[in-house]
C-alpha cells in the first residue's frame, strides 16, 4: 500500500508539471482533473487499507505517525492540494500556476 500512495504521489507531481509547464486544452483540462480524483481516491483507499502501524509514541509520550503512514499522509495532502488547485484553474478563481 505504500507503494501505491508513493506512485499517487509522483503521478500527482507529473500532472501538476505538465499543467505549469504544457498547459492543456479545455478537454484535456477535464481529464487531467478526473485523472487527479482517481488518485487521490487510490491515495484514501491506500490509506484506508495500510495493515501497519499508524502511530507510535515518542519521548513526549506523544503519539505521531509512523514513517510509511506519514509518507501517505503526506501523498494525500499533496494529491488534495493539486486537485484543489486544478479545479480552481479550471472554474477561472486563479489566472495562472
Amino acid at each position: 500500500m505504500l507503494f501505491l500512495a508513493i506512485f499517487t504521489g509522483i503521478a500527482t507531481l507529473l500532472n501538476y508539471f505538465w499543467w505549469a509547464n504544457y498547459p492543456p486544452s479545455g478537454g484535456m483540462q477535464l481529464v487531467s482533473i478526473v485523472g487527479q480524483v482517481l488518485l487521490t481516491i487510490l491515495t484514501v483507499a491506500a490509506m484506508v487499507r495500510f495493515r501497519g502501524r499508524r502511530t507510535r509514541k515518542n519521548y513526549e509520550m506523544v503519539r505521531v505517525f509512523t514513517l510509511p503512514f506519514g509518507l501517505m499522509f503526506l501523498s494525500l495532502l499533496g494529491n488534495l492540494a493539486v486537485l484543489v488547485i486544478l479545479v480552481l484553474l479550471k472554474l477561472g478563481v486563479l489566472q495562472s500556476l
